[in-house]
């Protein structure tokens, strides 16, 4: 049988009240008087029916606002009723109780969520996160759920060097590489989004040898706030490493290049055609033609461009570079005025191993898409 909410409610407050009242009269040499426990009960019970809905709360799902309502509930009724009894019983008795209560409800509280949420999952692999800002705290919360234990926190910062979050330590970078050198983790996680990439390359130079993969979070600007940082998390690649600063970038010109145009991005499911996609909505293309031969790499990035902005204009168009039959038709449809060929095979070995398809993709299809630019009148092939 389960209990109603409100008469579980109203159990806890009879209980808690009750002791609490007891330890108090019981400092302060007093006997326990039933009428004032009664009267702050009752008094306790009505505050907790009326305001802020306190007895429906969720004590499984208790947030900060949660200890807040709580606190500010019960605080209401004790300025009813110490006034009343202020001259039968002394102030700081009254205040003691209130406070001792509010610290007990509030405590149990965590307590009950601790236990109802805390970790089942068991830790087989260890991480450490470089960067103890608010990504760092971030992906901690959620890795809470996961196969990953958190070894360290490292921070450049020496004001932060030395302390702990949630019995986490953060430590110095010199000291985690001499932790590391009887040791190899499985994973580095680089949580410093709005660093430069010059500090990223000398991390992973210092660090990728003690760690069996390095991951990191998109740049401040790409990151998507509004989803788990855990799930933006990428290998690191060498357009990570080698990338060019921000400030050698004229974003002004970049900006009147796409905005208002209609852009068809070929490939714009891959690595480079999706950053490329991700790019021009950013700077204001007027329409996104994403164009792909996988399934699932075009939807992976209309997904998420959508989801990022749902008033984007973007059609999605799955095709290969090799058929300009169709490539055509696409044209014919969209009139695009800026082309961004992305369509290739990048991966040498790999091409080396399927030369036809390397050429039939690779050199065919480059021409086909140069082709039917001509054709349309293009403005910018890239």
């Amino acid at each position: 049988m389960i209990l109603d909410k409100r008469i579980l409610n109203f159990l806890v407050i009879v209980v808690l009240t009750t002791i609490t009242f007891s330890w108090t009269f019981f400092i302060f040499h007093l006997s326990f008087d039933i009428t004032l426990v009664v009267s702050v009960i009752i008094l306790r019970m009505i505050a907790s029916s009326l305001i802020l809905k306190d007895y429906s709360l969720s004590w499984s799902k208790a947030t900060q606002k949660t200890f807040l309502i709580k606190s500010f509930v019960y605080i209401v009724p004790f300025l009813l009723y110490a006034p009343y009894y202020h001259g039968e019983f002394r102030f700081a008795l009254l205040a003691s109780e209130l406070l001792l209560y509010i610290f007990t409800i509030n405590f149990l509280m965590y307590f009950y969520y601790y236990l109802i949420n805390r970790n089942k999952v068991v830790k087989t692999k260890q991480v450490v996160i470089y960067g103890a800002g608010k990504a760092g705290i971030k992906l901690e919360e959620e890795f809470v759920n996961s196969e990953y234990k958190i070894k360290y926190f490292c921070d450049d910062d020496k004001i932060v060097q030395g302390r702990s979050i949630d019995s986490i330590r953060i430590i110095s970078p010199s000291e985690l590489e001499n932790k590391l050198t009887n040791k190899k983790y499985e994973l580095l996680v680089i949580a410093m989004p709005s660093v430069p990439k010059k500090r990223i390359t000398e991390i992973y130079e210092e660090l990728h040898e003690y760690f069996h993969e390095v991951q990191i979070l998109p740049s401040l600007e790409d990151i998507l706030r509004d989803k788990d940082f855990s799930t933006q998390l990428k290998d690191i690649s060498v357009e990570d490493l080698l990338a060019r600063h921000p400030k050698d970038l004229d974003t002004n010109i970049i900006e009147s290049f796409i905005k208002n145009k209609v852009v068809l991005i070929t490939g714009a499911g891959g690595s480079i055609g999706s950053e490329i996609s991700r790019q021009c909505k950013k700077f204001g293309a007027k329409q996104l033609i994403l164009l792909d031969h996988s399934e699932f790499n075009l939807y992976q990035i209309t997904d998420e461009l959508k989801n990022d902005n749902k008033d984007i204009n973007i059609v999605s168009v799955m095709q290969t570079v090799r058929n300009i039959d169709y490539l055509d038709s696409t044209f014919s449809r969209y009139k695009p005025q800026i082309v961004i060929h992305a369509a290739a095979y990048k991966h040498v070995p790999l091409v080396e191993d399927n030369i036809l398809e390397g050429i039939s993709n690779n050199i065919m299809g480059t021409k086909n898409c140069i082709d039917v630019a001509i054709k349309y009148n293009v403005e910018k092939f890239e």
